[in-house]
């Protein structure tokens, strides 16, 4: 319930007698009209608990209770776990006026709107542009009419995405919690869905994540909200008849069959066709083997040939090396299988890792950037930033798997503290690095004269080495520094320790003054371009890429960069700013324009990208780089944490 309802509710229960239309208007500050559409959703609520709002005829309203142990349990539980909202905030605000937009079956009043949440006309007009700011993302509008008031307009489709994405609550997702509140739809209704669903995806034998499940959920309780008002799919985008011949077809009938019993309501057979959308585009398969032809018995040759086009495409921008994975291509063959579907038809699964995603692994979500251009370019559709972070996923787990399969480097330690801390160095270093380092041996300094070094790679030592040896030697604290794990990790990769060369003096502008994205982009691009190290197109394949998603990472860091790689070579353009400017949604202080090297020329930039994220992760670090005076300073922090 609302908080209008709740009002109502309230009142009725207290009164004795029934109580008129205009009274129930007055307390909510609204008007007759308003509260006569307020009942009818309260009754489409309380019916399913035993009770309900009749009129009383040249009187009003009462309450009527058929069922009083069903109504009290429910209403004990309502009215206990009802949260006051704080209009004083202005995102509930906006928040408040979505959820009503989305719900309401006409027109809502802004003096409605204003006077239910206590703001004045003026500030109401401020909402509603942030507002249409988050609908226009759904492509969704919000139509004005003189004397009738406001209401959201778009393809019913986005509108239903839109709700999807804005109304419930995803802090719950394991859990029928996360439904609540997200309009006037009932557990019992959302028990039928999951309970059908779950039923006969089973039998069908069609097998759905966790997430696809909530998904799919989450748009069959939206499909039967938006069907109750007479809004309904007409048409659906591309190819869809084929779909009549799937077992998901099938499922789908099954399941609104089910629905259609138990909520009184009929679905058109475009809906059906929706829900079979949703579950070919969540389906999941079952493992195969990583052989070209199981792979094949699986996915069709368009789908396979998707995944070897992605992975040609980010090994020639990127030169990640992981082209040859066997596992990378079945990973995303089978990801694609379901992906397809979804962008075909123009859905979305929400990715909750995304954010997580792009700040912990750029790396990985470029490769994502990147496949993301290939689908766009072969099928025509636009894929989104989940879509995106997704295939990042796969990408960053073949990374991960090409740094493991480095050969193990053959070490010896060398202690001159005692037993106790050789071991303790030991079993660090076997935990950190696994069986990526063969630790041969542990010696004392005046035995390593004496031992043989043949076919050691490396000797990690916590004393300086004066011998004349050609063994590569790292010098480190016998308690393992970050940096310590850092110069063994590039000598177990082969790379060198060059991250500061990025950095240049004559890129680094500190304290600036700007006030929007645009402009620091701008600013940063013309000093490329007069520097001669990038070409005119730079700042639009620069904005191009902030498109896709936003570079902004959280701790007021942003890290802009081109959709694919144009420089001769790799490094970095800083910006720190007085004070912050909005970067896509969040705020930003502090600025590194990656520019990396194309055609891969830069080489394994697995250590530049793990000092960045080491840095940006860092909200301390952040606010000591943004305070920086000098280049000297802004050095020395970044040279501290390589």
């Amino acid at each position: 319930m609302d908080a209008r309802q709740t009002t109502i509710l309230r009142l009725l229960l207290a009164a004795d007698a029934p109580l008129n239309g205009k009274f129930l208007a007055e307390r909510n500050n609204v008007t007759s009209r308003t509260t006569r559409s307020d009942i009818h959703s309260l009754n489409r609520i309380l019916k399913q608990h035993g009770a309900e709002v009749e009129p009383v005829h040249g009187i009003g309203y009462q309450l009527r209770i058929q069922d009083d142990s069903l109504f009290r349990e429910w209403l004990a539980g309502q009215l206990r776990d009802e949260k006051p909202v704080n209009y004083a905030n202005p995102d509930n605000r906006v928040n408040k006026i979505i959820h009503l937009m989305f719900t309401a079956n006409g027109y809502i009043r802004s003096e409605e709107l204003a006077d239910m949440m206590y703001v004045s006309k003026s500030t109401l007009q401020n909402d509603l542009k942030e507002v249409k700011k988050k609908l226009e993302l759904y492509h969704i509008t919000v139509e004005a009419k003189p004397h009738h008031g406001l209401r959201i307009r778009g393809d019913e489709m986005k509108i239903r995405f839109g709700m999807s994405e804005l109304l419930f609550d995803r802090e719950n997702i394991h859990s029928d919690s996360m439904y609540v509140n997200l309009f006037s739809f009932l557990e019992n209704d959302l028990t039928v869905i999951r309970s059908s669903v779950t039923k006969h995806v089973q039998n069908y034998g069609v097998e759905l994540s966790d997430t696809g499940l909530n998904n799919l959920i989450i748009h069959i309780a939206i499909a039967c909200q938006r069907i109750k008002n007479n809004h309904n799919i007409i048409e659906l985008p591309g190819e869809h008849h084929f779909m009549e011949q799937k077992q998901e077809y099938e499922a789908a009938r099954t399941i609104v069959t089910d629905i259609e019993k138990l909520l009184s309501l009929k679905f058109p057979e475009t809906e059906i066709t929706y829900i079979t959308m949703h579950l070919l585009g969540t389906k999941l398969l079952s493992a195969v083997g990583t052989d070209e032809r199981e792979i094949t018995r699986w996915v069709d040759k368009d789908t396979y040939q998707y995944a070897m086009d992605i992975m040609k495409a980010i090994e020639s921008k990127l030169k990640l090396g992981i082209s040859g994975d066997p596992e990378l291509l079945k990973s995303l063959c089978l990801h694609l299988r379901p992906a397809l579907n979804r962008i075909r038809y123009g859905m979305s699964l929400r990715n909750p890792m995304l954010e997580s995603i792009q700040s912990t692994y750029p790396l990985a979500f470029q490769g994502g950037v990147i496949a993301g251009m290939v689908i766009q370019q072969k099928m025509g559709r636009h894929v989104s930033e989940n879509e995106i972070g997704y295939l990042a996923l796969h990408i960053g787990a073949a990374m991960e798997r090409r740094r493991e399969s480095y050969p193990p480097k053959r070490c010896i330690i060398v202690c001159s503290s005692g037993v106790g801390s050789a071991r303790l160095l030991f079993h660090k270093l076997r935990i950190q690095f696994g069986v990526r380092l063969d630790i041969v041996d542990t010696v004392g300094y005046y035995k390593l004269a004496h031992t043989d070094l043949d076919n050691i790679d490396l000797i990690i030592s916590t004393v300086p080495i004066a011998l004349d040896i050609s063994v590569q030697v790292i010098i480190v604290n016998s308690l393992l520094g970050n940096s310590d794990l850092m110069r063994i990790e590039q000598a177990i990769t082969g790379v060198s320790d060059n991250d500061m060369e990025y950095l240049q003096e004559d890129l680094t502008f500190i304290s600036c003054d700007f006030n929007s994205r645009e402009e620091i982009l701008h600013f940063l691009c013309d000093q490329l371009q007069h520097k001669g190290l990038v070409g005119p197109d730079f700042y639009d394949l620069v904005v191009q890429r902030e498109e896709v998603t936003p570079t902004s990472f959280g701790n007021s860091v942003a890290i802009p960069h081109p959709i694919l790689p144009q420089t001769e070579h790799t490094f970095w353009a800083i910006c720190t700013l007085q004070k912050p400017v909005n970067w896509g949604s969040k705020p930003v202080q502090f600025i590194c324009l990656l520019c990396i090297a194309k055609d891969g020329e830069a080489g394994d930039l697995t250590t530049m990208y793990d000092l960045l994220v080491r840095v940006v992760d860092d909200a301390n670090l952040v606010q000591k780089l943004i305070k920086c005076q000098n280049y000297q300073q802004i050095h020395h922090i970044f040279r501290t944490k390589s």
